[in-house]
């Protein structure tokens, strides 16, 4: 899939473009590492009116995560009539697991209770609507502002966000800028 977000806004000032840009860039290429989602190539454009960002290839889906998770020590997991105590039940219920995937391990001679823990990937679409607008509000520059009554604080006042999965409107709202799929000239 071929992701693209451009962020519409008011003339910036020449001097902030290269850096906003390189900002926003970088800011979601962490979140791709952050949330184990894959591309092939992310590519950058702007103008004083527009940040854009095209994302080639990009996974459909998060990667499952598989680990193994060090819960309680064996000693305060189960009482002197080998039933699982609070402190296991709480291990359980926070992986989402039950007793018989858990086993014990000795670790600098303390045993404790283990579990392989899978944790299914999320949705591309998802991650993107749940991300997008930190990505735009983490871009910093030197001197910022806020509109139209908004808690947003950007170099010049955004206009539009276009947010394109493919051909789908990935839909996320900052402080009251919906998505779309149109682009606006001068």
């Amino acid at each position: 899939k071929s992701y693209l977000l451009e962020i519409g806004v008011e003339e910036f000032p020449a001097r902030l473009v290269g850096e906003a840009l390189e900002q926003l860039k970088n800011n979601i290429v962490n979140l791709f590492k952050e949330e184990r989602l894959n591309y092939k190539n992310i590519k950058a454009y702007a103008t004083p009116r527009r940040l854009t960002v095209i994302i080639e290839e990009l996974d459909e889906k998060q990667q499952d995560l598989n680990e193994v998770v060090k819960g309680p020590a064996k000693k305060i997991a189960f009482d002197d009539s080998n039933e699982p105590t609070k402190a296991l039940l709480g291990f359980m219920r926070g992986q989402g697991i039950e007793l018989a995937h858990t086993y014990i391990e000795e670790l600098n001679g303390v045993e404790y209770v283990y579990a392989n823990v899978t944790k299914e990937g999320k949705e591309i679409e998802e991650i993107l609507a749940n991300n997008m607008a930190n990505m735009i509000r983490n871009i910093n520059f030197p001197k910022s502002m806020r509109w139209g009554g908004k808690n947003l604080r950007f170099a010049r006042p955004i206009r539009w966000i276009v947010s394109l999965l493919d051909d789908k409107v990935i839909d996320f709202d900052l402080e009251g800028i919906r998505t779309g799929n149109i682009t606006k000239g001068h």
